[in-house]
């Protein structure tokens, strides 16, 4: 029997909702796979209120659910070590037509057979093509997907069978939209959640862009970073691959902090807005009106 100890910590949610949230969360001797949480777990408020709930097993797990693209679990008394989080950014032209984000996020474990923790996965509304998949020392039970009737929070159980390849990798991709500023097709990208990797661990970040975005700059088919957490350093910036035709992007942040995200902003600029036929007869008019009055001026 272990003693779990409880405090309140204020937290931000990143990708989905705006608001600053008080949430319980575990400080007991195990490390906490995410720390990223929203006050919507009434049983969680009522443990906290009685005292007989004080003592509890170690072989119990308590979640809470997280904000957008964010995973919370604990796998008791074990860790989790790593997370590589993979996203690939497609699009048919500069227009961003088509635009879609990718992601492949791999986390480690460090545990015992016969241990297991329960997980929530948050995703940003509308995602499709979710699926999961685990090493042979992870066994994943109680899978369900993300969808518009469970709030976008899928749920799943790890259990460690093995003492190898202790993993475990969710799937699933988005829809994203370019808007335009300066009269320019532009597409930002925003990522990404926070945990699955407890403190001290090593959470990497990869990016791949189809083409060639080796270009920084303002420019039409160039790219800007916009953001970037301090912790995560750059290990490659930007740099084109013509064997892919991709354009890769990694930071690490090798000493991560609960909580935290990367908070990468990534900028592309495509392709000039054509002015509506609308546009050229109302300037073809004003031209008109000018050139007559150059006339009536001679």
């Amino acid at each position: 029997m272990h003693k779990l100890h409880i405090s309140v910590i204020p937290l931000k949610a990143t990708m989905g909702w705006n608001q600053d949230a008080v949430v319980p969360t575990t400080l007991s001797h195990h490390s906490l796979g995410r720390s990223e949480m929203r006050n919507t777990l009434p049983f969680a408020h009522g443990w906290l209120c009685k005292s007989t709930l004080a003592w509890i097993s170690s072989s119990v797990f308590v979640a809470a659910m997280l904000a957008d693209n964010a995973r919370s679990g604990i796998i008791t008394n074990e860790s989790l070590p790593t997370r590589e989080n993979y996203r690939v950014i497609t699009f048919n032209d500069l227009s961003f037509a088509g635009a879609t984000d990718a992601e492949t996020s791999t986390s480690t474990v460090s545990g015992n057979i016969g241990d297991s923790g329960n997980f929530a996965n948050s995703a940003p509304a509308g995602v499709y093509g979710y699926s999961m998949t685990s090493g042979s020392g992870i066994q994943l039970s109680g899978v369900t997907t993300p969808s518009a009737g469970n709030g976008w929070v899928g749920l799943f159980t790890a259990t460690v069978v093995g003492s190898s390849n202790q993993s475990f990798t969710f799937n699933d991709t988005r829809a994203l939209t370019s808007s335009v500023v300066g009269g320019f097709n532009t597409l930002i990208f925003g990522c990404c959640g926070a945990g699955f990797v407890q403190t001290g661990g090593v959470y990497t970040l990869d990016v791949a862009i189809n083409g060639d975005w080796s270009s920084q700059g303002s420019g039409v088919g160039q790219s800007q970073i916009l953001g970037l957490n301090s912790a995560w350093s750059i290990t490659t910036d930007l740099v084109y691959n013509s064997g892919t035709n991709q354009t890769l992007f990694e930071a690490v942040d090798s000493t991560y902090v609960q909580g935290t995200t990367p908070g990468l902003q990534l900028e592309l600029h495509g392709s000039p807005v054509p002015l509506p036929a609308s546009a050229w007869l109302l300037l073809s008019g004003l031209g008109g009106l000018g050139m007559l009055r150059c006339r009536r001026s001679v």
